[in-house]
Formats: structure tokens, sequence, C-alpha cells
């Protein structure tokens, strides 16, 4: 998959075949969107969250779709393209919002603001291409 795939579907899932339509839809300007698609410029933090809202993708998805295909060094370009293959993305991201969950004072811990700096549990992974195997490997996250 590539950045035009995932701008493609959401034009389709907006119900419009316009560019114009999607840069209005993502609050930003027609030349962005075109600069997209011509790989002259890589959407910022905001279009990719508006994409997920509007795709119903995951915002880690979209950012590895991109990494994948921008990227130029072949390790990194495969190491993207193994994470998206395996579904991982979604594993990081999931953890990612369990550990802001439980560690937010207002979230399901109800612990107090400190909370975050807790050490005794870690449910943020590093992930990881390991060379010899080509798998992608997590590890957890100490702090």
């Amino acid at each position: 998959m590539k950045i035009n795939d995932v701008l493609d579907e959401a034009k389709q899932i907006l119900g419009t075949t316009e560019d114009t339509k999607l840069a209005a839809e993502m609050g930003t300007y027609l030349q962005r969107v075109t600069n997209w698609r011509n790989s002259k410029g890589e959407p910022d933090i905001y279009a990719i969250w508006r994409l997920a809202e509007i795709t119903g993708r995951d915002v880690m998805e979209i950012m590895a779709i991109i990494e994948a295909e921008r990227e130029k060094r072949p390790e990194v370009k495969a190491f993207f393209e193994k994470v998206l293959e395996a579904g991982t993305y979604k594993k990081v991201a999931i953890s990612a919002l369990a550990a802001g969950l439980l560690f937010s004072p207002f979230g399901l811990g109800g612990g107090d603001a400190n909370a975050s700096t807790s050490t005794e549990a870690s449910n943020v992974y590093y992930v990881n291409l390991d060379p010899d195997s080509q798998k992608v490997v997590q590890t957890p996250c100490r702090y």
C-alpha cells in the first residue's frame, strides 16, 4: 500500500473523486495533497491523524506506510514493510494506549499524575527488525 492508496480510500469514504474536497476535509490545501501524491512532501502529523479519522486506519499504520514508501535505505524500508506485513503497528499502538490509560490521572488506573514515572510494568515496546531472521521483534521498553 502507498500513501496514494490511503488518500484514494479517504476520498472514496468521503464520497468524492476530487482531491480539492479531500484537502478541505483534512484542513489543508490542494497543493499539499498534490505534493504528497507526487512524493514532493509528506503529510504532517495533523494530516496523518485526519487521514486515520477518515479511513478508520491506525495512525501508526499510516506512518509506517509513508516511511515504507519514502525511505531510501533498504534496511529501513524493509523494516517498515515487515511492520506493515506483520501488523506490529497495532500491538505498539494498543500497548501505548494501554500505558497511557493505566498511568494517566484520568485513565483506568486512577492514579496520581506521577504514576507515569513508574517502572513496575512496561506496556511499551521497541520494535526492531532482526537482521538475521528478517522478523519483527518486540522488546519491552524499560524506563
